[in-house]
């Protein structure tokens, strides 16, 4: 059988390449969770995936070339236990959290030796509504922690953002300022040492973006829910009626 392959490079000296010889994952997975109050989620979760699609990076030390291709490891095994909550700390401050920790483990036969990279990492996020009067403010932020994927191995990084909402004239008009990514810390940052290869990735998006955004409310804002209620009834009675 002739292998077939396509190759896209990324710049001279990376190129990526299929691979048509890809089994299926299999995984089995098991998560048990329990709920306190309607508000407060906690999960456990584990899960062994067999022949995991990876994608793995190779070296031509002749041209001095990387090159990635999707391929199928022996096992990827993960679990880990996470925590939702939904806060209403003050009648003016509500918010939604997120936090887990999390195992993964790469296992399997590469070239010319055998793969074992595994790490403990974690993750926390948070969003906050705050009101004052006529005025809304946002604050919201991630963390994660260092991750492995494959022979790869990702440093932390985190975000902060903010918003305002100012409405007027009755609150037909709102007027929101949004900052995503205040401090641009949005960053990715991958480090791969495995045999030959020694590979360094920076990825800094620019993900420090200001929105300003104006609306406005057209209709009647004192229409109460009843006379739309009966409105709506109203006509489904003549659909109802043939009328």
């Amino acid at each position: 059988m002739s292998e077939s392959k396509s190759i896209l490079f990324r710049d001279p000296l990376l190129y990526y390449q299929g691979n048509p010889f890809l089994k299926p994952e299999l995984i089995n997975t098991f998560q048990l969770s329990h709920t306190f109050k309607g508000k407060y989620t906690t999960a456990v979760s584990y899960n062994q995936t067999t022949d995991v699609i990876t994608w793995i990076s190779g070296q031509i030390d002749a041209i001095n070339t990387t090159f990635e291709m999707p391929k199928n490891l022996s096992k990827l095994i993960n679990y880990g236990v996470s925590f939702t909550a939904s806060t209403a700390i003050f009648d003016w401050w509500t918010g939604s959290h997120f936090a887990n920790v999390l195992r993964n483990e790469y296992k399997g036969s590469v070239e010319n030796g055998n793969l074992d990279n595994k790490v403990t990492s974690y993750s926390f996020n948070s969003q906050n509504s705050f009101k004052a009067g006529s005025y809304s403010f946002e604050l919201s932020g991630y963390y994660y922690s260092g991750s492995v994927y494959w022979i790869s191995s990702y440093k932390a990084n985190y975000a902060v953002s903010t918003g305002a909402l100012k409405t007027i004239w009755n609150d037909k008009v709102s007027i929101k300022l949004m900052v995503n990514d205040i401090f641009q810390s949005n960053r990715y940052k991958e480090q791969t040492l495995f045999q030959n290869i020694d590979m360094q990735t920076d990825k800094r998006p620019d993900s420090r973006r200001i929105m300003l955004s104006f609306s406005y409310r057209f209709g009647n804002q004192n229409l109460s829910k009843k006379e739309r209620k009966s409105a709506s009834e109203d006509i489904q009675n003549r659909v109802k009626g043939g009328s």
